[in-house]
């Protein structure tokens, strides 16, 4: 579960270093002071993280990302037909 969607932020260089291997509830008040991203929202309503957590957020961040960049269409299809 280490390097899936769900487990992965965008972080400035200075905050992924001192998050470090910190655990998650130290992560999410940092996560809080120093980052004003939608992306990472998603912490502070949690209180724990666990695999079915990283699995949650991962279905979440790709439906996200299928409505921002739908599929290209294939020959013959257009993306509304696939999406379907």
């Amino acid at each position: 579960m280490l390097d899936t969607l769900g487990n992965l932020t965008l972080l400035t260089g200075g905050l992924n270093i001192s998050s470090g291997n910190k655990g998650f509830l130290e992560k999410r008040e940092k996560f809080a002071e120093h980052t004003g991203l939608f992306l990472n929202k998603w912490f502070q309503k949690r209180d724990a993280w666990f695999e079915k957590d990283i699995i949650e957020r991962g279905k979440a961040l790709a439906e996200m990302a299928l409505k921002i960049w739908p599929p290209l269409p294939t020959a013959g299809r257009s993306s509304q037909e696939e999406s379907e």
